[in-house]
């Protein structure tokens, strides 16, 4: 659960940072969507650090597991609990920010599936 609720802290704010950007050209260039991103991270492993590492990235259990001996047979349940987490942040996302990609997307003639 740790790991879930550490990488949807990360994906909500981090990914959120760059919806705000690019929809509603609300933040004022990258070092701003970056400070998010980083305080995002930082929120995440303060949030679950002390219980289960915050890896908070596959990218990261599958280098601890390589490298400092991760345990293999945890890996399978940080990975799926991380990608459950990215994915709730997503729909979560979607679900608040859908009017103003449709917008967005009209303005920019962007037509979906093309």
């Amino acid at each position: 659960m740790a790991e879930c609720l550490g990488t949807f802290l990360m994906v909500f704010f981090g990914c959120g940072s760059v919806h705000v950007a690019v929809t509603l050209d609300a933040l004022q260039g990258g070092w701003q969507v970056a400070s998010v991103w980083g305080f995002a991270v930082t929120l995440a492993i303060y949030a679950v650090g002390n219980i289960s590492g915050a890896h908070i990235n596959p990218a990261i259990t599958l280098a601890l597991t390589c490298w400092r001996g991760f345990p293999r047979s945890r890996v399978p349940v940080y990975i799926f609990s991380q990608l459950v987490g990215a994915f709730l942040a997503a729909c979560c996302l979607f679900a608040i920010f859908s009017g103003s990609i449709a917008e967005y997307e009209r303005q920019a003639g962007i037509e979906r599936g093309q």
